[in-house]
Parts: C-alpha cells; sequence; structure tokens
C-alpha cells in the first residue's frame, strides 16, 4: 500500500505486476530520490531458481551502462510482512511504453525511427556484453517525458559465449535455461526461440524487426489471439509488407525491418550493430528527401 516502508524506501505506488517481481514507484530516503522497486513475490522467494535469475537481470542491466538502458541503482533484500524478500531499485522513467507512444504519434515516422535507432543503440551495447535480452517487445520499452527510449526487464536475459577472452567478457552468472523451454513473449520471439532451440542475438533482432513494424504501421505481425496461432504465425506467415499498410515508410526502412525478421536466422543481419548503422542511413535519406520537398515548395 502507498506509504508502506520496505527497507529505505517508502511506496508510493503500484506500477505493474509479472512473473518476475512486483513494480512499485518508490521514494528512496537516503536520496531524496524517486525508484522503480522491483520486487520477487513471496512464494518466488522459496525458488532458487527464480532468485538466481531475478539477480542475474540486476547484474545484466547493471553491466549494461548506457543512456538507453535501464540503470540500475542497487539489489538488495529488505523485510517485509516478517519476510526477507529481495529487490531491484532501479531508475524510474517518468513517460510511457514504445506501445502506448506510437499509438498516439503513428503519423511521425521520423520520430518512431529515431526511436528505433536508439533501441538498436541499447541493443548493440547488450549484445556486445554478450547478453541477450530475449524479451524485447514493445511494453518492455519505456518513452521517457525527455523523449529517449530506455530498454526495460532483463529478467528473461541470456549471456551467451563469443569470441572475446574469458577476462575481457561480462562477468554476470545467467541461470541455465533447459532446451526446449519457451522463453519470452511468443508474438515477438523468433523462430528458433518458439521451437525451443537455442538461441543467439539473432533472436533479438527478430524481436527488433517485430517491435519496429508494430511501431511503424500500427499493427502486430503476428496477432495469433492464442500461443498456438502466435506460434504458428511466427513459425510460418509472413506479415504484410509494411508499405501496403502505410506508404509514407520508405523502401529503404522497410526493407531493414524485413531483413531483421527473416525466418532463417542466417539471413537477417549479423549483428545489431549492422541493422543500427542501415537505420541511421535510411533516417538521413529521409531528412535529405524532406529538405529537398522544402525547397520545392
Amino acid at each position: 500500500m502507498p506509504g508502506t516502508r520496505f527497507g529505505a524506501y517508502e511506496i508510493v505506488s503500484s506500477l505493474g505486476a509479472g512473473g518476475m517481481g512486483e513494480v512499485y514507484r518508490a521514494r528512496d530516503s537516503r536520496l531524496g530520490r524517486d525508484v522503480a522497486l522491483k520486487i520477487l513475490p513471496e512464494e518466488a522467494g522459496k525458488d532458487p531458481e527464480r532468485i538466481a535469475r531475478f539477480r542475474f537481470e540486476a547484474q545484466a542491466a547493471s553491466a549494461l551502462n548506457h543512456p538507453h538502458i535501464l540503470t540500475i541503482y542497487e539489489i538488495g533484500e529488505a523485510v517485509s510482512d516478517g519476510l526477507s524478500r529481495s529487490y531491484i531499485a532501479m531508475e524510474y522513467i517518468a513517460g510511457e511504453t514504445l506501445r502506448a507512444r506510437t499509438a498516439r504519434t503513428r503519423d511521425d515516422v521520423a520520430e518512431t525511427l529515431r526511436f528505433l535507432i536508439e533501441i538498436a543503440e541499447g541493443l548493440t551495447k547488450a549484445h556486445e556484453a554478450e547478453i541477450v535480452h530475449r524479451d524485447l517487445k514493445p511494453d518492455n520499452i519505456m518513452i521517457a517525458a525527455d523523449s529517449y527510449a530506455k530498454i526495460l526487464d532483463f529478467g528473461l536475459a541470456k549471456l551467451v559465449s563469443g569470441s572475446r577472452t574469458e577476462s575481457e567478457a561480462t562477468t554476470v552468472f545467467a541461470p541455465q535455461t533447459a532446451t526446449g523451454v519457451l522463453v519470452g513473449t511468443p508474438s515477438y520471439m523468433a523462430p528458433e526461440q518458439v521451437s525451443g532451440d537455442s538461441v543467439d542475438a539473432r533472436a533479438d533482432i527478430f524481436a527488433f524487426g517485430v517491435v519496429a513494424y508494430e511501431a511503424l504501421t500500427g499493427q502486430r505481425a503476428f496477432p495469433g489471439a492464442t500461443l498456438a496461432e502466435c506460434i504458428r504465425q511466427v513459425l510460418t506467415v509472413e506479415p504484410p509488407r509494411m508499405r501496403t499498410l502505410d506508404e509514407r515508410i520508405p523502401p529503404e526502412l522497410q526493407r531493414v525491418v524485413g531483413r531483421c525478421m527473416a525466418k532463417d536466422r542466417n539471413v537477417r543481419y549479423g549483428s545489431m550493430r549492422e541493422v543500427m548503422a542501415d537505420l541511421r542511413r535510411a533516417s538521413d535519406r529521409m531528412r535529405d528527401g524532406a529538405r529537398q520537398f522544402r525547397r520545392l515548395v
């Protein structure tokens, strides 16, 4: 309830709840600032695997110091109702989700593209630290009041091995997910992910493409009403080309998003850095086209 004390924090209001925790807006009495406080549910406190994943979320995000990734302040435990519960204190973002923002301002393709570039920058940072998000969706991206995109919720993140040496790799512990276990939100998951296969950064690239498709067109790429239908669509259905839904979307931008959403991971971009570079080129061409149009009129 508002006013409840939780360690050094005073609860202000509830922000939501999910499988990985209950999230509250809270006031840090030590520093006099508002934070988002994620508290592990009471029943999860008895599950070592969920505790490990909860802690990994904090470790993963805190290893990624980047303007387009949510900042983690601390992880700890505090007593509530006589029970010790784990928490993560993180940056509180006054704003709205990408889904809510683009629903209001979808006519502004240039603004949406700017958000997508910022998201790509954040994912590039995560992937180069060998962390795959695995649950990228419009509800896990906040647009702050100053119009900056921020990636949230690394609760399902995975540490993947890359070409760097052990001393160069991010030193976080990732709980293992068994092959064949479905982890994520099906309508934003890559085909290999819904199939229960092992995933790498290309699964996030697919999810990014699905997020971009929805943000630019206002329609979900895979709008299945049931889990089975979502999986079928992700595996077998090609969504309508974006320009058939909105002809203002530049052909180059359609090409970038389409390649991100390729069913075959080997056809997708090899890295988010490549995606980011192509998005920036598309943005530059849009600005050049707008300047030429203004000169003509």
